[in-house]
């Protein structure tokens, strides 16, 4: 093994070796504005509307619904900040990720496996005066896959924007989802930190104001070498195997007290997100001294004395531990030494 293996992927996935060499040659040959019009420039505009193109084509839309963004609470932001400003509530579910759950009016509640509850969906979107729902494609914390076609069905029905965090969904499942605003985020498929994008079925007011660029949506440079980075990742993604995660959980219910969340749902084939009877904290911990990077959950809520707000949302309380990887990633290798490393916390830690 490696001396540092990262499974802490659903926070930031982790760059790949080739990826950071395209990105230094980006640098290099996208140093001028996108939006000038000399040939350095034109040159770089060519590159970002490449990856425009190819998000496009990989979610089954028209270019010029694809905005980039910093990233995806940008996009969210963008999103939210419109709809704010309308009549009527702005509804998600209680496991939304902070930059979506910082926006929300009313809540809706998810069931045992970490699921939003479709029945209580139709009901509020039946009450009226909601102005958009807004629920993940898939849960940072414990990989559960939301039924977004459902979703969108119903806002349909009802006629009620949806919209979706897709951040954590690419480079890990084939998906295909539907919805009327989707977020993305580079920096979660493999590409640098600082991209991201929104796909929208209708214009928005901008968020920021100023310039131009991004059909009048979005003001400021767009980040041509980030972009083009970006691009060469969208070429390389792929789903995940599930087998890796079967084996892996297997083995942590056999030898620990791990007890699985959401293992009855549909799940990211790539996230494990496990209670202990020794507080997550402490293993992440543990775990680091080994060189093994694990984390608690949200990275954004990770400085937290609190308990995981998604466990609670779920009828569970205490501080899980999530290890999250990539097709690269060593997690077999890791595996004994984070077997060990739970055992002996264990015996250290029992009453």
């Amino acid at each position: 093994m490696s001396d540092f293996v990262y499974l802490d992927w659903n926070a930031t996935a982790q760059i790949e070796p080739d990826v950071t060499r395209y990105f230094a040659d980006a640098l290099q040959r996208l140093d001028a504005n996108p939006h000038s019009q000399h040939r350095r420039g034109r040159e770089a505009s060519v590159a970002v509307e490449k990856c425009r193109e190819q998000l496009a084509e990989i979610l089954a839309v028209r270019t010029k619904q694809v905005r980039f963004t910093s990233g995806a609470t940008e996009s969210n932001a963008w999103v939210m900040s419109h709809f704010k400003d309308r009549e009527g509530a702005i509804v998600g579910s209680t496991i939304e990720h902070p930059a979506v759950g910082a926006w929300l009016d009313e809540t809706l509640p998810v069931d045992e496996h970490g699921v939003v509850s479709l029945e209580a969906l139709e009901i509020r979107l039946q009450q009226g005066g909601v102005s958009l729902v807004s629920v993940m494609a898939a849960n940072n914390e414990t990989g559960v896959i939301q039924p977004v076609d459902s979703i969108y069905a119903l806002c349909q029905q009802y006629e009620v924007p949806y919209h979706c965090d897709a951040a954590q969904v690419f480079n890990r499942v084939d998906w295909a989802g539907r919805a009327d605003f989707i977020t993305l985020s580079g920096h979660k498929m493999g590409a640098p930190i600082g991209v991201g994008a929104l796909v929208l079925n209708t214009e928005l007011q901008p968020l920021l104001k100023g310039g131009s660029q991004e059909r009048g949506g979005r003001a400021g440079t767009v980040n041509a070498p980030i972009i083009d980075t970006w691009n060469y990742v969208l070429s390389q993604i792929k789903p995940m195997s599930g087998e890796r995660q079967q084996r892996f959980e297997k083995q942590l219910m056999e030898k620990t007290s791990a007890q699985i969340i959401g293992q009855s749902a549909n799940r990211l084939p790539n996230t494990t997100l496990a209670l202990f009877d020794v507080p997550g904290d402490l293993i992440v911990m543990a775990l680091d001294m080994k060189g093994i990077a694990v984390s608690t959950g949200s990275a954004c809520s990770s400085a937290s004395s609190k308990d995981s707000f998604v466990l609670e949302a779920m009828g569970m309380n205490g501080k899980p531990v999530r290890f999250s990887w990539g097709h690269r990633t060593q997690l077999e290798q890791s595996i004994p030494i984070i077997l060990e490393t739970i055992q002996e916390l264990e015996k250290t830690c029992a009453w």
